[in-house]
C-alpha cells in the first residue's frame, strides 16, 4: 500500500503552498493524502481549490510555543484515516518532481528522512554554542532540563520524513513530550527534538548519501552512548529524496513560486495572494523594527 502523506497547515501563505504541493502529487497520480488545518475557513479554502480532500480542522493551543509547535501538537490530536499505512509527514513548501512510490518502496519499513545533517555528538557537551546553531541549542536546552542517556550523531530535517505505521505514534508522543519539557522561552526549534526522540527510542534514520549534509565531519567519542544514522546508496536509475521532492525552505521561497507556475500548478493565480501576504509581513516587520532594535541594545548593554 502507498504510504499516507500528511500535511499540517495554517495561515494563508502555507495554504497556497499546500494547494501547489497536493497538485504536484496528484499530477503523479498519488491520492493517499490527508491534511490538517487550524481553522474552518482554511478547510473551505483548500476544498474550494482541491475538490474532494481528506481534511480535518484541529485547533491547537500552542501554550506559548512558537508556530513550529503547531504541527506536532496537531498531529498529537489527529487520528490518521488510513492508520495501517506507513506515514509520511510533509511540509507545505515542498513540490513533488517525481513519482514518490519508488522512493517509498525502497525505504519500506525504515525511518526515511529527506535530509540528515551529520552532527558530532560531542557538540552536545559544548558550553559555548554559536547563535546560528539553533537546532543544537534546542537539544542542549532539553538536556539541561531532563538529561540525555543517548546522543544522536545527526540532526533530522523534519520537513519530510517517513515512519512505519507501528513506529509513528510512539515517536510522535515522545517528540511532543520532549517539546513540553522545554519552557517556551527556551524552545527555539521544535524539529531538533525529533532527533532526540529517535535516538532515545532506538529508531535509526536513513537517508540517501547525496542528501546528507556535512557527511565527512569527524564524529568523536561522546560522554554518552551514540545513536547513529544509516546511509543509503541510491541505485542506478532511481531518484534520491531531493530529486523526488524539493523542499523550498527559508530564502528558497522565490524559487518555489517560480517552479509552481512553471509546473502549471497555479492556474488559479494563487501566487498573487502569497505576494500580498508577504508584502504585509514585510510591513509588519518594518513597524516592529524599532522595538526589536531596542531589545537588542538592552541585551548588549545590560548583559
Amino acid at each position: 500500500m502507498d504510504p499516507v502523506i500528511i500535511y499540517c497547515v495554517t495561515g494563508l501563505t502555507h495554504l497556497v503552498y499546500c494547494v501547489w504541493s497536493v497538485r504536484s502529487l496528484r499530477a503523479l497520480d498519488y491520492q493517499c493524502i490527508e491534511v490538517i488545518v487550524g481553522e474552518p475557513w482554511e478547510k473551505a479554502f483548500l476544498e474550494a481549490r482541491l475538490g474532494a480532500l481528506s481534511c480535518e480542522v484541529i485547533p491547537v493551543d500552542r501554550q506559548g510555543y512558537g508556530m513550529w509547535a503547531y504541527r506536532p501538537f496537531a498531529l498529537e490530536q489527529y487520528r490518521i484515516k488510513d492508520a495501517d499505512r506507513a506515514v509520511v509527514v510533509c511540509d507545505a513548501d515542498i513540490l513533488w518532481k517525481q513519482d514518490p512510490r519508488p522512493l517509498f518502496a525502497r525505504f519500506r519499513g525504515r525511518a526515511w528522512v529527506h535530509k540528515i545533517t551529520s552532527l558530532d555528538p560531542r557538540d552536545l557537551d559544548m558550553v559555548e554554542i554559536a547563535q546560528r546553531r539553533i537546532g543544537l541549542r534546542t537539544m542542549v536546552h532539553y538536556k539541561q532540563q531532563r538529561g540525555l542517556a543517548v546522543y544522536p550523531n545527526y540532526h533530522l530535517n523534519c520537513g519530510l520524513f517517513m515512519l512505519p505505521a507501528a513506529q509513528f505514534r510512539p515517536v510522535l508522543e515522545r517528540w511532543v513530550a520532549m517539546i513540553r519539557a522545554v519552557p517556551p522561552s527556551q524552545m527555539i526549534m521544535t524539529e531538533a527534538l525529533l532527533s532526540l526522540a529517535y535516538a532515545e527510542l532506538g529508531v535509526t534514520p536513513v537517508c540517501d548519501r547525496a542528501n546528507i549534509k556535512h557527511l565527512g565531519i569527524e564524529h568523536g567519542a561522546a560522554t554518552r552512548p551514540t545513536a547513529v544514522f544509516a546511509i543509503a546508496e541510491t541505485p542506478p536509475g532511481m531518484g534520491t529524496g531531493y530529486e523526488t521532492a524539493q523542499h523550498y525552505y527559508g530564502n528558497q521561497r522565490p524559487f518555489l513560486h517560480r517552479d509552481a507556475v512553471a509546473m502549471q500548478l497555479d492556474g488559479d493565480h494563487l501566487l498573487a495572494l502569497v505576494e500580498r501576504e508577504l508584502r504585509r509581513a514585510r510591513l509588519r516587520r518594518l513597524r516592529q523594527a524599532p522595538a526589536r532594535l531596542a531589545r537588542r541594545l538592552r541585551r548588549v548593554l545590560l548583559g
